[in-house]
């Protein structure tokens, strides 16, 4: 990539988190949010440890509207790069 991605979607399954937070480095991710779509309670810590607190919004059981709320944030340009 040549920059940094404005969204990230985090949607492996529990067992592949580490393996998947290996591949998609901070640098990837800037200052984008990142959400994760994993179900449980246990895996927005390993998420928040790899890309900051204040850039993760896991989406998964009642965590959703709550992502909802933080995925609007500022946009560097009129396009938006997803990763």
């Amino acid at each position: 990539m040549r920059e940094p991605a404005d969204l990230c979607l985090v949607s492996v399954k529990h067992t592949a988190l580490d393996a998947a937070l290996e591949r998609i480095p901070p640098q990837a991710v800037g200052d984008g949010l990142v959400v994760s779509l994993l179900n449980g309670i246990e895996h927005p810590a390993a998420v928040r440890t790899c890309y900051g607190a204040r850039q993760v919004a896991p989406a998964g059981g009642l965590g959703r509207q709550r992502a909802l709320r933080a995925a609007r944030f500022p946009r560097r340009d009129a396009s938006v790069t997803l990763l």
